[in-house]
């Protein structure tokens, strides 16, 4: 995953929710509900592809049912 983040231009952001030292370019944010929403009620905005969906930088952890 490093490899291929490091790909990436050097303008191009990379956000996690996290601190992840493993990961020099990693700034931790969180997403703005009220910014996204904002966006999507812009009329000007559509999608010629699918929405873009998040890299996830580590395996999700899940809990398994007793």
């Amino acid at each position: 995953m490093k490899t291929k983040l490091d790909t990436l231009e050097p303008a191009i952001p990379i956000f996690s929710s996290e601190l992840l030292p493993q990961f020099d370019r990693t700034v931790v944010r969180y997403p703005s509900a009220l910014a996204l929403a904002r966006v999507a009620q812009q009329p000007e905005r559509s999608f010629h592809f699918p929405p873009l969906e998040p890299i996830y930088l580590r395996e999700p952890h899940i809990t398994m049912p007793k």
